[in-house]
């Protein structure tokens, strides 16, 4: 900007220069057009001087009009000058949208939208709700049948596939164990979690598309991380993460999920060899009913950030400048309260 003015500055003063020169001519014109009217037209030496200095006149006169229009020019094409347009055209871009935001319609209808987010959210719950009533019912029945069959055909060639039917059930029910904190009150308690081997029990619920996918899954969270926290408050947004790197990760022929830590700011980092976040989709991830799945509902990473932040915990995308390890796919991190980090627990 002192650039600009210090051009200025000179640009003005040479053109006031220019000015006092031709006003001196036209002094000295004035003077002899006066004292000489006769001689003007018979004195060869004083018509040659007026020429001369008409001339120059004319000569100054174009150069100060290249002057004034190379100053203009310089101040068009100013880079200071575009920049501040550009200024001004966001203060004028952001002033609209504030307006648009007041605007009562607008309001309402980010109400309406709110109320229609949480009005499925209340489906779903009610849903698992009613599915982990059902399944509790039918659960003795069911083990009751099968421990029966399971003596029954002990001595048969039928056996082994009993015994893995009970293995299946038994894993069905560790999961739905697993599932209850997620929707009932009661459990809502905060307890010491190694970090480690709640990764190791949350991947089981993954267990079948693991094998049928062939994931290879690499956790090198150290043993002695704790996190004080609610089950459900870490198991829905890694549960969800896991569930897009799974998804991601079908139409790839390296096919990993990565579990690490950073002690420096307490996070904890899940990266996959996917496909990766578009560019374009990074700063709307977390918005509610954003997806890029087929059939998807566009609210598990806007509920899983809701979620860790209401604990005081962060969730993010890693952008792949700064990750940790070059493995590609799209990494996010969860940033624990550090309140609730427990290190080198004693065994």
């Amino acid at each position: 900007m002192n650039l600009l003015i210090n051009s200025t500055e000179e640009n003005r003063n040479k053109i006031n220069k220019e000015m006092e020169k031709l006003a001196e001519y036209q002094k000295k014109f004035n003077q002899y057009k006066m004292n000489n009217k006769t001689l003007l037209l018979k004195d060869n030496t004083l018509q040659k001087a007026v020429q001369e200095i008409l001339q120059d006149f004319d000569s100054d006169i174009n150069r100060m009009q290249e002057m004034i229009l190379s100053y203009e020019n310089g101040i068009k094409q100013s880079t200071i000058l575009r920049n501040t347009e550009l200024l001004l055209s966001k203060v004028i871009d952001n002033l609209n949208n504030i307006n648009i935001i007041n605007n009562d319609e607008f309001l309402i209808g980010l109400l309406k939208k709110e109320v229609d987010m949480y009005r499925d959210l209340s489906a779903v719950g009610l849903a698992a709700e009613m599915t982990s009533h059902e399944f509790n019912s039918l659960n003795k029945v069911i083990r009751d049948n099968v421990d029966a069959l399971s003596k029954a055909l002990k001595p048969t060639p039928l056996a082994p596939i009993i015994q893995r039917v009970n293995q299946s059930f038994a894993s069905l029910e560790r999961l739905q164990a697993r599932m209850s904190p997620l929707y009932r009150q009661s459990r809502k308690r905060a307890k010491d979690i190694n970090l480690r081997l709640f990764i190791d029990d949350l991947l089981e619920y993954f267990s079948t598309d693991i094998r049928k996918y062939t994931i290879k899954i690499v956790n090198e969270v150290p043993e002695n991380i704790i996190v004080r926290e609610i089950e459900s408050v870490l198991f829905t947004p890694i549960a969800n993460v896991v569930s897009n790197a799974i998804y991601w990760m079908l139409n790839q022929n390296k096919r990993e999920i990565h579990f690490y830590y950073s002690g420096t700011n307490q996070t904890l980092f899940i990266h996959d060899t996917g496909q990766g976040v578009k560019e374009s989709d990074e700063a709307r991830i977390f918005e509610p009913y954003f997806t890029k799945k087929m059939q998807g509902r566009g609210l598990g990473l806007f509920l899983s950030r809701d979620t860790l932040e209401s604990r005081g915990h962060f969730l993010f995308l890693e952008d792949n400048i700064h990750t940790l390890r070059n493995i590609g796919g799209a990494c996010f991190g969860i940033q624990f309260n550090k309140d609730s980090i427990l290190r080198e627990v004693q065994r």
